[in-house]
């Protein structure tokens, strides 16, 4: 009876301490921006001025007040660029989305349009790169990383399954 439990509680703080990791490494917080609401202001000697919406995979979402000429690669910059490179989803820079406000303009012929910025950067496209307008959003979807997560999961499964094989191994 004592072997049993000596053996869980050597295994259950492994289990925890995965369990805490996968959880910190899906950006549960802690970004600047990403939990919480955030205003900016970009406007300084800029004339006439809009505020704009940006979510999604960036480094820090919100609401921006911006130049009234401000494109939709300058909204992105002034939001730090594309979440590359951080903890948590990669942004899917291919289906950008401008959803457009219709109580601003009413004569709005697309309420969303999608632009590819992938395209934009292999071709100089203006026409991937719109002027925005204002109470615009964009959303910058995320990638499904569905793969590397599975495979994260098996590797940390494989990785407690390790350890008690071997510790139960001492234990003998």
């Amino acid at each position: 009876m004592f072997q049993p439990l000596r053996l869980l509680l050597l295994v259950f703080p492994l289990l925890l301490l995965s369990v805490q990791h996968r959880a910190a490494a899906q950006g549960g917080g802690g970004q600047p921006g990403g939990a919480f609401g955030s205003v900016y202001d970009f406007t300084a000697g800029a004339g006439f001025s809009m505020e704009v919406n940006i979510w999604g995979a960036v480094a820090r979402p919100g609401r921006y007040k911006v130049p009234s000429s401000t494109t939709l690669l300058q909204l992105i910059s002034y939001a730090g660029g594309p979440a590359a490179g951080q903890a948590g989803p990669k942004p899917k820079l291919d289906e950008v989305r401008v959803v457009h406000d219709l109580t601003v303009d009413s004569t709005v012929s697309k309420p969303i349009e999608v632009y590819d910025l992938v395209k934009y950067q292999q071709t100089a496209d203006t026409t991937l790169n719109p002027k925005l307008y204002p109470n615009d959003t964009v959303i910058i979807p995320e990638q499904d990383d569905t793969f590397n997560e599975v495979l994260a999961v098996i590797r940390d499964v494989g990785l407690v399954l390790v350890s008690i094989l071997t510790i139960y191994n001492g234990v003998k």
